[in-house]
């Protein structure tokens, strides 16, 4: 948790009044009083930006197993940089290890909030779940998906409510192996 004294907090908070100015409100009005606080707490609590990478690497084990690794459906929610509007989905992360380190079970989910904790985009997310996973177990293969919706592209430009979009990044045995590959993605199916 951010504390309000924090420069980062304060100005959200600035932020906040800006934006319900830019709206052609007031935040004196009753409604809108409060919305400032709220808003940062939201963001400075929901968007961390950079984590410590202790928490990933203290949840790793060692241990002799060499077979899929899969967690679905992992939700996320990020800003995009290009409009400062969230997108929202979720992410299906998988690696085969190499024989020797495993993550925790949490730790994959942390690591997913860990890179969608800022402004950024999707692709960027994607890559650098699979980059982080390769660089720090070094298994024979990483499957990332990201599946989400954007709202830049649902309630301005486009206007293409409903659509979803996806991203991969496929690294080692499921890049080079039709059956691993297929398996991850019947477990995603199933």
């Amino acid at each position: 948790m951010v504390k309000q004294n924090s420069k980062r907090f304060q100005d959200a908070v600035e932020a906040a009044v800006a934006i319900i100015h830019a709206c052609g409100r007031s935040p004196a009005e009753p409604a809108l009083r409060d919305t400032p606080l709220r808003f940062a707490e939201f963001l400075v609590n929901e968007f961390p930006g950079e984590m410590d990478d202790r928490d990933f690497l203290q949840g790793q084990s060692e241990e002799s197993y060499d077979e899929m690794v899969v967690e679905k459906n992992i939700p996320f929610m990020s800003f995009c940089e290009h409009h400062l509007l969230p997108f929202y989905g979720v992410a299906h992360v998988s690696y085969i290890p190499n024989g020797v380190k495993l993550s925790g079970l949490s730790k994959l989910a942390r690591l997913v909030y860990r890179f969608a904790g800022t402004l950024t985009i999707q692709e960027r997310i994607t890559k650098q779940v699979a980059d982080y996973l390769e660089k720090n177990l070094s298994p024979l293969g990483v499957m990332v998906i990201l599946e989400a919706t954007h709202l830049c592209t649902s309630y301005r430009g486009a206007r293409a409510l409903g659509a979803s979009y996806v991203t991969s990044a496929i690294r080692g045995v499921f890049s080079t192996n039709p059956a691993a590959k297929a398996e991850m993605q019947q477990l995603l199916r199933s």
